[in-house]
């Protein structure tokens, strides 16, 4: 788990067990960016919406692993709902299954367009957060484009 902001946390799959360690890091909400039936089974997403209950919201938006598109596709639903909990109060804990592509690429996504940050500056500091982070190539010339659009 790495903080990239005292409200944002991102990395790796977490199960039931990691509760404890999640609220002694001060998250009070988990973005799973997992895909039940596919990346987990789909009691598996459950057990850890009951094992969170009701001190951490969980909020499950499955993209498909290894697929830029699909994140590019999924960002704007995904920003929506991590912006929503970071100004409701929440220290969100992002994740997918190994923290190395979905999850950076969301959190890149945030500083971008959530924080305004150049999309250079942005890269270097998730990068200094994590340096085996492997945000989507496609994911960084997208938000390029759309940085440019604004």
């Amino acid at each position: 788990m790495r903080q990239l902001r005292p409200h944002l946390h991102f990395g790796p799959s977490v199960h039931p067990v990691d509760v404890g360690r999640l609220r002694r890091a001060g998250v009070t909400a988990v973005l799973s960016l997992q895909q039940p039936g596919v990346d987990l089974p789909h009691a598996a997403v459950e057990r850890m919406r009951r094992a969170c209950e009701p001190l951490i919201l969980f909020h499950n938006l499955g993209i498909h692993d290894y697929d830029p598109d699909a994140v590019i596709d999924a960002l704007p639903a995904a920003l929506t709902v991590l912006q929503e909990l970071i100004v409701g109060g929440r220290v969100v804990y992002l994740h997918c299954s190994e923290g190395i592509n979905r999850a950076p690429s969301v959190a890149l996504a945030y500083l971008v367009r959530g924080e305004g940050i150049d999309v250079d500056a942005a890269l270097a500091e998730l990068r200094t957060c994590d340096s085996g982070a492997r945000p989507y190539a496609a994911v960084i010339d997208w938000l390029r484009t759309a940085d440019a659009r604004r």
